[in-house]
């Protein structure tokens, strides 16, 4: 059944009994303690019982059905002459569950009706005729309105050096309030009983358990409120949790959950924050990996497939080529024509299958290049001026991007520039690393942005980082530049 029940009620339904659990614990302690209000009234139970037994039970026997308390009647005098035997009985001996609790002395009484009148009195009683409700202490005072009132209370009220005040309702028969007996009673507390001495553990439960319930029903709403409260703070982040999950389920890994101070879940959101950048670092990894893999099985197949075929037709047209007659010119010349157009191709190819080939750089980027560039300018004759700085380490293919970006644009000074000379600078900041290539030209319409910049363009954008390529021109001169980051 709980099962079926959304967050939010679980919450409540648990705080709520919590909340009732640990407040009948509290009053069940209170109880076996012995230090609370409650504890003390059952301290009382023993002497409570007596005065029933011995005292208030005779007097509504004595009574009987009679309906007042009239001085000189036979009930009267009846009455009268039990509470001064009992007096003069001198000590009682009070126990419960078959032990002693104390040992009680009764040294007066006097009986009021129910207007508070004094109606007969013991004859060392202190009270003088008439209403008795201001003679009394004023702790005492609401007990006799209770008493007679018939409203529930002990009736108990310390006097001093062991003397108790006791004030009970004298009832008929038929439970109806004649008037109240009043008592001077001397008695003592046992100090070396435990609570349990006083009442079973059982009713100690069930006392406790009323109390509980009677006090929770002030309770019930603030725990309704709070649980509504705590359930509204917990269901929203659980829907911005899943709704980030979500993202990361779909291969997103951009969204980050909010951390929002510094307790177990913002730590555990932290957590999965750094996992899920891990995780996207990761997946740009595998998906680069992958592409270099379908790039060499690529290179692989042009080498085994059209390289072969061209440089076969190659060789064969020039073989056409001595075996065609002197006199067959015009034939010479377009045989000619296709043999540097399949001469072309093939050196495309071949560029290709070298661009698509994967590089095996190592651990230092850096000379890496420097020995790239190196054979470059002894290859081309083209002088290359380079400042690289020492970076720190970066993936494979962060490495490779940088690499075929900055080899890529010295093909293209080579292929589509007249330039002798070629600037190349790598540095990095605290959060990227920058790389810049630059040459002048002599006008801006010997730009060539061909496919191998376009396509190294797209794997730098993979990566988050940026390629920009321009003709920046001066009065004196104009240069082609290649600016491009990655993020660290």
């Amino acid at each position: 059944m709980l099962s079926r029940l959304s967050l939010k009620w679980k919450l409540i339904f648990w705080l709520t009994l919590i909340g009732f659990l640990t407040s009948f614990l509290i009053h069940l302690v209170l109880f076996l303690i012995g230090t609370s209000d409650i504890s003390y009234t059952m301290r009382q139970y023993p002497v409570r019982e007596w005065q029933k037994r011995e005292v208030e039970k005779p007097i509504t026997q004595i009574i009987g059905s009679g309906s007042e308390l009239k001085l000189g009647s036979q009930v009267l005098l009846e009455t009268n002459n039990h509470l001064s035997r009992l007096i003069s009985q001198g000590v009682h001996r009070v126990e419960h569950n078959g032990l002693l609790f104390t040992e009680l002395t009764l040294e007066s009484f006097a009986i009021v009706d129910k207007q508070s009148i004094l109606v007969t009195q013991s004859n060392n009683s202190p009270l003088q005729p008439g209403d008795i409700g201001n003679q009394l202490p004023i702790a005492s005072r609401d007990d006799l309105s209770d008493a007679l009132e018939g409203r529930n209370n002990s009736g108990i009220e310390p006097v001093g050096n062991n003397g108790y005040l006791v004030i009970r309702p004298i009832l008929n028969s038929q439970s109806e309030i004649l008037g109240a007996l009043i008592t001077t009673q001397y008695w003592q507390f046992s100090q070396d009983r435990g609570p349990l001495f006083y009442i079973p553990l059982f009713q100690a439960v069930l006392l406790a358990l009323g109390y509980t319930i009677s006090s929770f029903i002030w309770i019930i709403p603030s725990t309704l409120v709070l649980g509504l409260i705590v359930a509204r703070v917990v269901s929203k982040k659980l829907s911005h949790f899943n709704s980030t999950i979500a993202h990361w389920e779909n291969g997103n890994f951009l969204p980050k959950l909010n951390v929002l101070g510094n307790d177990e879940i913002a730590q555990s959101f932290h957590r999965l924050n750094q996992m899920a950048y891990k995780l996207g670092i990761l997946q740009n990894e595998l998906r680069e990996t992958a592409s270099i893999e379908e790039r060499q099985q690529l290179a692989a197949e042009l080498h085994d497939t059209v390289k072969q075929q061209l440089f076969a037709t190659n060789l064969k047209l020039s073989t056409a080529e001595h075996m065609l007659s002197s006199e067959s010119e015009e034939s010479k010349k377009i045989l000619q024509q296709c043999i540097e157009q399949n001469q072309k191709a093939f050196s495309q190819i071949n560029d290709l299958i070298v661009s698509l080939n994967p590089i095996h750089i190592g651990e230092d980027l850096v000379k890496a290049l420097s020995d790239a560039i190196d054979k470059w300018q002894i290859k081309t004759g083209i002088l290359v001026t380079q400042n690289l700085m020492p970076i720190a380490e970066i993936a494979e293919p962060k490495q490779l991007a940088i690499y075929r970006s900055i080899m890529e644009a010295l093909q293209n000074v080579f292929k589509h520039s007249n330039s002798n000379q070629v600037n190349i600078q790598l540095s990095q900041t605290d959060n990227k690393i920058e790389w810049q290539v630059s040459n002048p030209v002599v006008s801006p319409s010997e730009l060539r942005y061909g496919q191998g910049l376009s396509l190294m363009e797209k794997r730098i954008n993979s990566l988050k980082g940026s390629l920009d390529i321009k003709i920046s021109s001066t009065n004196k001169a104009s240069h082609f530049v290649l600016n491009a980051s990655i993020p660290l």
